[in-house]
């Protein structure tokens, strides 16, 4: 029987799935060094996204801050 290939995720799931990279991604620098050293850019390139896909779900670093 031949792999089948992996069933496609849904719009839903892949935006979730984003947003729970993005919010694992800021969660480290604001332990280390606080939520003021927080920069969209860092935590793209943390969650190995673009500091747009982090700008796009979250608006703003406030809405990732505590």
């Amino acid at each position: 029987m031949p792999d089948r290939p992996p069933a496609r995720r849904t719009q839903q799931e892949r935006r979730e799935q984003t947003e729970r990279k993005v919010v694992a991604a800021a969660t480290a620098p604001i332990a280390e060094h606080g939520s003021r050293a927080l920069t969209l850019a860092k935590v793209g390139d943390a969650a190995g996204y673009s500091r747009g896909i982090v700008s796009h779900h979250f608006e703003a670093e406030r809405a990732l801050r505590p």
